[in-house]
């Protein structure tokens, strides 16, 4: 963002500097121009899509981006799904068993582990999570939470710890290493909270072979299609909170 005497210096001609140019409030914004003039605005998912015409994350171009929404598109990255993918012949009871032994719990296999990454959700959700614990719980179901938790939730967390011993356990510091084995030994993936921008954590899970269920949050749409009994058709389940 530069301002109104330097666009004397970029040759264009006068009325590119205007409401349907390079001119923003005053000033002289380059981007603004790039996103008017561009046949398409690539963003790294479709979170970023619907986020970005937003106050909070627009940087000050969401009324732009908002009125140029027919030519923005959500493409994510793959880079950061390298080597996540389980090893051809990975034996998953094996991958179930190394998780409980990971986190200390009896090694017997449960009906399901599920998986949690804090950063999955950037820590949202967590208020929804512990209250269903009782439920979640109940049924020889295990329930893995990865990540730091927020001081808000310590007292909800030190509850959970004691009172489903054995079938709860929180991992708060994730190293690759665990990460693989969570990823490798869940049956379910849980996403409490508005999933991360790129999904990389979700995308991760569901590369290695567990189920996603989500909170419905935009561009969720992306990555998780909700499973229609009926039809056969989804990969995933989703619900709002």
């Amino acid at each position: 963002n530069f301002w109104s005497y330097d666009f004397g210096l970029t040759n264009l001609p006068g009325d590119y500097f205007s409401a349907h140019g390079v001119e923003y409030y005053g000033s002289m914004n380059c981007l603004k121009g790039g996103i008017l003039f561009a046949d398409a605005v690539i963003l790294p998912g479709e979170r970023y899509v619907c986020e970005a015409q937003t106050p909070e994350h627009g940087c000050g171009l969401e009324n732009v981006l908002r009125e140029h929404q027919h030519k923005l598109y959500g493409i994510p990255s793959s880079a950061e799904l390298k080597d996540w993918k389980p090893a051809a012949g990975e034996n998953f009871e094996k991958s179930r068993a190394n998780l409980l032994e990971a986190v200390g719990m009896a090694p017997e296999p449960p009906r399901a582990i599920f998986a949690t990454f804090t950063e999955s959700s950037g820590g949202k959700g967590l208020d929804l999570l512990f209250p269903a614990l009782d439920r979640l719980l109940a049924d020889d179901v295990r329930l893995i939470l990865a990540g730091p938790v927020d001081a808000g939730n310590i007292t909800a967390l030190e509850i959970a710890e004691r009172k489903h011993r054995g079938r709860f356990a929180h991992v708060p510091e994730v190293d690759e290493a665990f990460a693989h084995k969570a990823l490798a030994g869940a049956d379910v993936f849980l996403v409490p909270g508005p999933v991360e921008p790129e999904a990389i954590w979700l995308r991760r899970a569901m590369l290695s072979g567990a189920i996603p269920l989500a909170a419905q949050c935009p561009g969720l749409f992306q990555f998780v299609r909700d499973w229609e009994q009926t039809r056969g058709k989804g990969n995933g389940f989703v619900f709002c909170a």
